[in-house]
């Protein structure tokens, strides 16, 4: 964890204003940033055409419609998720490709749901 000091402070402050630049670079100089605004993903049940037989209801996605968004993201990019929960039955997220801790994984029947 980096320790914010008054020097790197003052540093990024001075940067800052000469560079005309906002929080988020002072933050950077300092080597802190501001948690970033949260993905919104709210669960939702949709009818949606899998297959050429026809349409299957009671799809889960996230949004209005389509399947769930892909989220992209560099390695040791802050990142930040809520979910709603907009079905009746609970709900978790399952998260391929990233480690985090086990109870923010959502395994059914393992961890707590939403």
């Amino acid at each position: 964890m980096t320790v914010l000091t008054r020097r790197k402070l003052l540093k990024g402050a001075a940067a800052a204003g000469v560079a005309g630049i906002g929080l988020s670079a002072l933050g950077k100089v300092a080597g802190w940033a501001a948690a970033p605004e949260p993905l919104v993903l709210k669960t939702t049940s949709i009818e949606a055409r899998l297959m050429d037989a026809g349409p299957t209801r009671n799809v889960l996605t996230y949004g209005e419609a389509g399947p769930p968004p892909m989220i992209r993201m560099r390695k040791g990019e802050a990142f930040a998720a809520r979910l709603i929960n907009g079905i009746d039955d609970p709900t978790t997220i399952h998260w391929h490709g990233i480690r985090v801790p086990n109870k923010m994984d959502g395994v059914p029947f393992l961890v707590v749901t939403v």
